[in-house]
């Protein structure tokens, strides 16, 4: 795991927590149909297999998680290559010029 630290420029190093290593991808190619079909049964079970949900949540709540994530499984990407560009959108992540960064 890597650790997520925030730097500012009146505080202290704050740590965040652990940054979890990303799930391995399924191989199999026809997962990455967001544009194409983001509800297949294939692609909402691999995103329900990289979402990690709490171990403390009742039959209940799983089954609500999991209704709610196939409904939504249009917004989730498996790759980058599955994230749409927004016209006009801008990113400012207003970093300060001698921001440093834990690498």
């Amino acid at each position: 795991m890597t650790n997520i630290n925030v730097i500012t420029e009146d505080s202290d190093d704050q740590l965040l927590g652990d940054l979890p290593e990303p799930a391995p991808p399924s191989i199999h190619p026809s997962i990455y149909t967001r544009q194409t079909d983001p509800f297949s049964a294939a692609r909402v079970k691999e995103i329900k297999r990289q979402i990690k949900l709490g171990d403390n949540l009742t039959t209940e709540e799983l089954e609500e998680l999991n209704e709610f994530i196939a409904k939504n499984a249009d917004v989730f990407t498996l790759a980058l290559k599955e994230v749409l560009p927004i016209p006009g959108a801008i990113l400012n992540l207003n970093v300060p010029e001698n921001a440093t960064f834990n690498t």
